[in-house]
């Protein structure tokens, strides 16, 4: 029963650690927080009821301009390519009607022969997009803009790893004890001296590993 217990509290610990805390507290968002691009006309074709927008001086580098069309199939973004190219990765953010970032959208798209990219489907509450290449015919593009996690959410994340961690820890003190044997048992998990120790031990290691964590993330990130 024990071994289960510890088995369990691993797999528990790999999943909060890897995949459930760093989309909740070390989620990447742009650094721009509105759209930069004008509408310069609308169009109106049969069923589709279109905007064209003048890309910004970065943007205009790759991109001529770009249109947000409404059709009965929804949303959709297709941009004019300044050049030939063959390859074009770029990131579409999406905002709603109140400037707030809903989406960002990862592209990565063969575009050889093509004076257009795809039509690319949004969300129905897209109202405006920045558009942000990141590289073209697979060389990267330097731009101004830069993804950055919110500082104020690492000290959060290193603490409930933390506690995860020392939950795997608590589990490992009750397996050995186990092993051990009955008489260790009793004196190890029940004596309020060894209890009041391993508390003890416990929120030390929480606050330095969140102190530590949130300090060597941050410096990673400035040389970065």
């Amino acid at each position: 029963m024990y071994i289960i217990f510890l088995v369990l509290s691993l797999i528990i610990y790999i999943i909060l650690a890897y995949l459930v805390l760093p989309r909740l507290f070390l989620k990447e968002r742009y650094n721009t927080l509105k759209p930069l691009d004008y509408g310069k006309k609308k169009v109106y074709d049969n069923k589709e009821h279109s905007i064209v927008y003048d890309a910004n001086s970065e943007l205009k580098q790759y991109i001529n301009q770009y249109a947000l069309s409404i059709t009965e199939y929804g949303k959709h973004l297709t941009c004019q390519l300044k050049d030939d190219y063959e390859l074009i990765g770029y990131d579409v953010v999406c905002y709603n009607i109140k400037g707030k970032v809903k989406k960002v959208l990862n592209i990565e798209e063969n575009v050889k022969g093509k004076k257009y990219t795809q039509k690319l489907l949004l969300s129905d509450s897209t109202a405006y997009v920045n558009i942000i290449v990141n590289n073209i015919n697979g060389e990267k593009v330097i731009t101004k803009y830069s993804k950055e996690i919110n500082r104020h959410k690492l000290l959060p994340f290193f603490f409930y790893e933390a506690i995860a961690l020392l939950l795997v820890l608590f589990a490992l003190r009750y397996f050995i004890a186990r092993v051990i044997g009955d008489v260790f048992y009793q004196d190890f998990l029940r004596d309020l001296k060894y209890n009041i120790i391993f508390l003890t031990v416990f929120i030390l290691m929480i606050t330095i590993y969140s102190i530590i964590g949130t300090i060597i993330f941050k410096k990673k990130k400035v040389k970065n």
